[in-house]
């Protein structure tokens, strides 16, 4: 079983403006830009949903 969890933004605000400045130079319908860091686990057998929901919980607080 693979389990994707959503990471926070991969770039500051300062360096998301920038990209978006320089990406509407080159294209001005660009309306938005956003990158995050996307964490895929592997385990070894399905995991029930309160197994699912524990490793989710560790996983965002270690985040914080």
């Amino acid at each position: 079983m693979i389990l994707r969890f959503q990471g926070p933004s991969a770039l500051s605000d300062f360096r998301r403006s920038k990209l978006l400045a320089d990406l509407r130079a080159v294209e001005p319908a660009v309306a938005e830009l956003s990158a995050s860091y996307v964490h895929f686990v592997e385990t070894s057998r399905d995991l029930t949903g309160p197994e699912q929901q524990k490793l989710m919980d560790e996983f965002t607080a270690r985040l914080t």
